[in-house]
């Protein structure tokens, strides 16, 4: 396909990873370029073809880039232009670095810092039920009325709830006027990429293993919701529609306000959010 790059600014540049272990999350926002070397993650955290080169792509996917989660792998991603770039490579302490060094997050009293990344040698957020995720910045991320943004990262899901279990979560409001951009997993197996205008909700949404990382990216293009899992494209639904702007910071691996916090049980890595500026057609 086509190989033009795509400036981008928000949720997570198609050109995050992510990594094995049970809700591991590496975090990208960013915009429209996306990783076409794909990991086989047909077994445990996923063998990663450690040659592997990131090519920029057109939105028919994100591309994965993977170098054992070392400085080619960041290379790649920040080369991207993502707005926010969490890698989740923390040891210990209560800051999530954002590798741009503009928007830094917090992990909350429910997540375990150190575990197995999706690959080898790299680390991940687990993160659990019994207490706050990661929290992000109130501004700056908020992909207000038809702002295009995308949202990659690793993501294993350790078990799946019978309501929400929150990947990411930028919400505002009540009832008739609950405005949100997110996506969660469900029972029995699925990940849900959501976005909310006026208490009217519109979905796409793909099955995810358990216990296994998945690449996956959301994005949103100012008139389609997109969901692409290890670089295929598995969903896609027209929205075009305005959204009002949303107050509350966003989340990851959890909703502060949802039923029981609406836990992701699980592991994330490599988070990105980007915000897409002008497709090519």
């Amino acid at each position: 396909g086509d190989t033009t790059v795509h400036e981008s600014i928000s949720v997570i540049p198609s050109v995050g990873l992510m990594r094995r272990a049970p809700l591991v999350l590496a975090v990208v926002l960013a915009g429209g370029c996306s990783l076409s070397n794909v990991p086989d993650l047909s077994s445990g955290r996923g063998a990663v073809d450690s040659g592997a080169e990131a090519s920029a792509t057109s939105d028919a996917g994100p591309g994965i880039v993977a170098d054992g989660g070392g400085a080619g792998y960041r290379a790649a991603v920040t080369g991207a232009g993502p707005i926010a770039y969490y890698r989740f490579e923390e040891a210990s302490g209560t800051v999530a670095h954002d590798e741009r060094g503009a928007f830094d997050a917090t992990y909350g009293t429910g997540v375990t810092l150190g575990g197995d990344g999706f690959v080898d040698g790299s680390r991940a957020a687990r993160i659990g039920t019994t207490g706050p995720g990661i929290t992000g910045p109130q501004a700056g991320l908020d992909f207000a009325a038809r702002a295009p943004f995308s949202f990659e990262a690793w993501v294993s899901p350790h078990a799946f709830p019978n309501g929400h279990g929150m990947v990411f979560f930028k919400g505002d409001g009540s009832g008739p006027g609950f405005q949100e951009i997110g996506a969660y997993v469900t029972a029995p197996d699925k990940l849900v990429f959501e976005r909310y205008v006026d208490g009217q909700e519109l979905t796409v949404s793909a099955s995810l293993p358990v216990d296994r990382f998945t690449h996956v990216v959301c994005t949103y293009d100012g008139s389609t919701l997109r969901l692409f899992r290890d670089g295929a494209l598995v969903g896609s639904l027209a929205d075009g529609r305005s959204q009002p702007a949303k107050g509350p910071p966003i989340t990851f691996g959890f909703d502060p306000a949802g039923a029981g916090q609406s836990f992701f049980d699980g592991s994330l890595d490599e988070l990105e959010q980007s915000l897409l500026h002008a497709l090519a057609g």
